[in-house]
């Protein structure tokens, strides 16, 4: 059982973890803490985005994908291959 509060007036989160099974734990303290904290800076006209980047030639570029997909990897091979990355 997960509870979120968010208080907007505030700015403020707060997270109750209840009843959860030691091997998931961590897993799903990560995934609700960035869930509320997502939620939070809409508030502040921002995003949260999930994502790789890289500097090159000035510019910053983003990869942004779901987890596994290989962005990390990605950004990597540009930094190998690459000048200036």
């Amino acid at each position: 059982m997960v509870s979120v509060r968010m208080d907007f007036q505030s700015n403020e989160a707060t997270l109750s973890l209840l009843s959860l099974d030691d091997d998931n734990r961590d897993r799903r303290d990560f995934i609700f803490a960035g869930q509320a904290f997502s939620n939070l800076i809409l508030t502040k006209d921002r995003i949260v985005l999930h994502g790789s980047c890289i500097a090159y030639r000035g510019k910053a570029i983003i990869f942004s994908a779901p987890s596994g997909t290989g962005k990390s990897t990605h950004t990597g091979l540009w930094a190998e291959n690459l000048k200036d990355v």
